[in-house]
């Protein structure tokens, strides 16, 4: 970071593609994905409108780079939260809590985000295959499942797993929603290879 001209403050490239990031975060959360604009942009991050272009191609590579940025942190926090975990229901556990605890904190941002991007196809790596390899892998681990069934299974127990998440239960009723999820996943998976 360097002072420019008229004492302002000129950030790295990379400090400036995040402060256009975050800036996008805030628009979209209070006016909703179609609310988020170039020229807004540009205006309520306080640079010139022509600084915006530099970054980004058009406004949908902002929206998908900003919903990128969001589930690499979720998919880091669920990571790193099953990483020690001793066993398969304690990653099960630990990856539940990650990822409602991040949802919880980027809810808005991903609701908003979320059905607008999701089935786009535009990212290298569809969105959603990390948290579904991680899950194949485990399944495959604990229970000795192959592909292409531990796919299956693992897209189905993610997709349980996100619609209670997102459900806002408050922290005393959320032990009995996690035990209930946990006897759900493990019981389908043993359920399924019998």
């Amino acid at each position: 970071m360097t002072s420019g001209p008229k004492g302002r403050v000129r950030l790295s490239r990379e400090a400036r593609r995040d402060q256009l990031l975050d800036t996008a975060a805030s628009i979209i959360v209070e006016d909703g994905i179609r609310g988020l604009t170039m020229m807004g942009l540009a205006e309520r991050a306080g640079v010139a409108t022509s600084l915006g272009w530099a970054y980004f191609d058009n406004i949908e590579q902002v929206a998908e780079e900003l919903y990128d940025r969001e589930v690499r942190a979720l998919h880091g926090a669920v990571v790193s939260a099953i990483a020690d975990a001793p066993s398969f229901e304690a990653k099960l556990r630990a990856a539940l809590n990650a990822y409602r605890i991040t949802t919880g904190e980027r809810a808005g941002l991903l609701t908003a985000l979320g059905p607008e991007l999701t089935a786009r196809a535009t990212a290298p790596v569809p969105r959603g295959i990390r948290f579904a390899a991680v899950w194949v892998e485990l399944i495959e681990q604990h229970f000795s499942i192959t592909s292409p069934r531990s796919w299956m299974i693992a897209t189905m127990t993610l997709a349980a797993a996100d619609a209670i998440v997102r459900f806002p239960y408050d922290e005393q009723s959320w032990p009995l929603v996690e035990q209930q999820l946990v006897d759900f996943v493990i019981g389908g998976i043993e359920g399924s290879i019998v």
